[in-house]
Parts: C-alpha cells; structure tokens; sequence
C-alpha cells in the first residue's frame, strides 16, 4: 500500500545491510541446499554447515509456495509475539517485581538521549550508536531478525529450565541457541553456574547446562570443524571484528533512565543486608556479560551484550515502579494519570520513536536504501538472472549485497563482513566505477575476478567516467547502467 507505483518492496524493515544476507540464504536454500556457500564474495566457496535456519525457512518458503519477504517477517512475527507472551509467564513467575513494568522495560528499554546530544551539540559522544546496539536491545531483535527472536525464546527456555527445575527445557534451549549463536552458551552456562553458588541448587545448574550442552553438539561439532577448516569462515570471523565502546555508554547510558534505574537498583540489592534469592541470576548475567565484553578470545567480544535490556530493566523495574506510585499519590486526576505514562515514555520513548518509522516505512526510494527496487532495477535483475547461474557481478558494495537476494549470481564485492577482503574489494570497486583505473588495470580486474556483469547506478557515480572508457552497455536507463563484459575488450 505504502509502495510507489512501479516499484517492488524488498520487505527490509530494519537491520542494516544483514536483511538481504539472510533473504539470500533463504533464496539459497529454497533452490534445495542444506549446507551455506558463501554468496557475498566473487570467489567460489565450498559448503559449510550454517546459517540452518535461514536455510530451512528458504525450503518451507518453497514447499509452501511463499515469498522469502513474507516468510521472514511472518516468522519474525510469530517468533517476536510469542516470546513476548512467554516472557511476560516468565517474569511473573520467576521475578520478584511487578511483572507488567519488568515486561516493558525488558523489552522496550531505550535511550536515544546519547544521540539527541551528538545531533544538537555534534558532540562525537555517541559515535559508535550505542543507544541501538541492536544485540543488546530485544524490541530491535523484534522488529529486526527472526532469529534474534529464536534465540531470545530459547535463552529463556535454558533460563526456566533452571529456575523451574525442568531440564528437557534446556536441552531445547541449547538447540536453538546452537542454531543461532553457539557461542552465547559460554555466557549463559556460567551465568546459570554462578547464580547457583549463591542459591545453592547447584545440581539443577548442572543439570540444565549439561543438557543445554548435550543438545548443542549435533550442530556445534561439525561448525567448530568448519571453522577449522573453511577459509572463507575464518574470514568472515576476522571481519566481524569490532572495538568493544566504552561502559558507560556501552552498558549504561544507551538504555537511557532504565540504565541508569537499572544499575542502581544493582548496585542497592548488592550493598543490602537483604538479597533477594531470584536477582542473583539477573546480577550474575550483568557482570558476566560485562566482562566477556572485554576479555572473551571472540572477534566481536561486543555481541556478549545480546539481550542486556533483560537484566537492566528487571533491575529498574522496582525503581521506575516508585516512580510512578509518585504520581499515583497526587491529589490531581491529571497527574494520576498522565504521570505514570510519562514516566514509562521517559524509559522507552525511543523504541516508539524507531517502531513508527518502520510503521510508516520512513525510507528512502532510492536503489540504495535497499527498501523499494524501481522498475529500471527490476529489469538490470532479470537480465543478470536471465543469464544464468554463479556470474560475477562489479557493483558498488550496497548494490552487490542485494545481488544474491534477487538472483543467482555473486558480487565481486557485497557485505562488509562475508565479501573476503572487504575493504580492498570496495576500494577497487569504486575506483573502477568512477573511471580511475587505466584500461590494462580495468582488464587485470575483470579478468582475475571472471566478471561478467557491471552495475553503475548514476545517482550515487555521478561523476564516473566509466561510459567513455566501455563499450556500449546491454541497458542503459535514467538510473542505471548495465554492462555485459565481452572478450573483445581485451
């Protein structure tokens, strides 16, 4: 309904450059692939055992006969609904706060004040966008990735195995967190053991993480293999590497007053006489989590973070709870009832903020914005389809990561974390678009990466010079331009 006329949705919502990735791996496994070649890089690639989920929803997409767009967010819908519904049992079963509060600020806990500063006062304080680290936060997992929403469902299913005592639970929680991220096992087992020398139920912790583990290793076993052993894995890895940003922006500040209510309510139940026994898990999560950040042996230590707002906004919960009975108190009917959702708005403002762009899709038509494809790049698709399977194709790197969501072709250089050599490649690229290069370097480019296919987009190389130094294009449009490489260049 929102989509100009002519052109076709990509169904991208939110989440960066990773949305076409996973429609990628959709595609790939709707055409009967049960192991992941990597799609993103101009080399070819042997098969690794990852990425499963995304590639059995690409064969559910197929054996239903559904769009992958429709698949992915009808998954994410459903996956994101219900662990919000089990979230809420979750709380009020295990948490020693008003269930109703705990839910919302778990869940919605933001900032956005940190970025507020840097658009004002171009102070540089929020450089690294902490307010939406998108693993730390479960309401941009929900609007973002169906899998953040599978893993956030089977974290609380290991977590309830333990609090619950029911250890078949756990075993379903480690598969589906193996199915995801393996890795966040090493958070949580610990997590889980810890709060047991304090509780003192240290079979049931055991217990829960033995099978958690044991369902994990059908996939964790032949992924550490891979790892081992597949070049363009250890690439990928590499590249995934980031600086882990400062803790008070970091851990603090960019969940806004939640952080803040959430790190004092810590801080209050630690120097207490009077512990409450169900916060040492929520305490041994914050503290094990922080220090993973900074010292695991991981290329991103960042993604430690994942889910963070859980533990923040049970901490806060009592405190934003006073808040509120503040307002309740008031002899103003106006205040009863305005103060309390103030209050709520102060703590989550910019998740609404963030929900009703994404509602209104506020995003650009342009090719770039990788929302809407018009009907010049529908056509450039068709023709690179047409012409069969595995082409190269030489693009702008924004452009080259759409390539494999929408054909069977490859990019010379796509995404920033599964393109091998990431930075060269864009370097090149955009050097050989804008006409930089002589024509022996052109042809040494074409040559060693067997392309096939050239994609210049006019609005973003407008100052490109490519035109004058090629033969003529296959298409040639108000947007784009598409070249066939030929033999007889050389």
């Amino acid at each position: 309904m929102l989509t100009p006329e002519g052109y076709i949705a990509t169904g991208f919502v939110a989440g960066g450059c990773d949305y076409e990735t996973f429609i990628a791996k959709m595609k790939w496994g709707s055409e009967g692939h049960w192991s992941y070649n990597n799609r993103f890089t101009g080399e070819i690639t042997q098969p690794a055992p990852i990425y499963h989920f995304y590639l059995f929803l690409g064969h559910l997409a197929g054996w239903i006969g559904i769009k992958l767009p429709w698949m992915y967010h009808l998954v994410r819908s459903f996956l994101a609904a219900f662990s919000f519904v089990y979230l809420y049992k979750f709380l009020r079963k295990h948490v020693p706060v008003n269930p109703f509060i705990a839910l919302i600020l778990t869940v919605f806990a933001s900032g956005g004040y940190l970025s507020v500063l840097d658009d004002v006062f171009n102070t540089g304080f929020n450089l690294g966008n902490t307010d939406l680290f998108l693993q730390g936060r479960v309401w941009l997992a929900y609007i973002c990735y169906p899998h953040y929403c599978l893993e956030f469902l089977g974290v609380l299913l290991l977590l309830d195995s333990y609090l619950s005592a029911r250890s078949w639970m756990a075993l379903t929680g480690g598969i589906i967190i193996s199915l995801v991220h393996p890795f966040l096992l090493g958070l949580f087992c610990p997590v889980i053991l810890i709060s047991s020398v304090f509780r003192k139920d240290y079979k049931q912790a055991l217990m829960s993480c033995s099978f958690a583990s044991l369902g994990s290793l059908p996939i964790l076993i032949p992924l550490s293999q891979a790892i081992k052993e597949v070049e363009w894995l250890k690439i990928w890895r590499n590249q995934t590497r980031l600086t882990v940003l400062p803790f008070w922006n970091y851990y603090i500040l960019g969940y806004g007053l939640t952080g803040i209510a959430g790190w004092y309510g810590f801080v209050k139940w630690v120097t207490s006489g009077d512990r409450k026994k169900n916060m040492y898990l929520w305490a041994a999560w914050m503290v094990v989590a922080m220090l993973l950040s900074y010292t695991a042996p991981l290329p991103n230590k960042r993604e430690y973070a994942f889910f963070f707002s859980v533990p923040i906004g049970i901490f806060a919960a009592p405190w934003i709870e006073k808040g509120i009975c503040f307002f309740k108190k008031s002899t103003s009917k106006l205040c009863q009832l305005a103060g309390p959702v103030l209050v709520m708005i102060v703590c989550i403002w910019q998740s609404i903020a963030v929900y009703s762009e994404a509602l209104i899709s506020y995003t650009p038509t342009t090719i770039s914005g990788c929302s809407y494809i018009s009907p010049e790049y529908q056509q450039v698709f068709k023709i690179i389809e047409a012409d069969g399977a595995d082409r190269v194709v030489l693009s702008e790197y924004w452009y080259g990561n759409m390539v494999p969501a929408f054909t069977k072709s490859r990019p010379y250089v796509g995404h920033l974390c599964e393109t091998q050599n990431f930075k060269e490649k864009k370097q090149i690229s955009e050097d050989f678009l804008i006409g930089r290069l002589g024509k022996a370097q052109m042809e040494e480019v074409l040559k060693n990466n067997k392309i096939t296919w050239i994609v210049l987009n006019k609005d973003t190389m407008k100052d490109s010079t490519l035109v004058q130094k090629l033969w003529t294009p296959v298409f040639n449009g108000q947007e784009v331009i598409l070249w066939k490489v030929n033999k007889e260049w050389f």
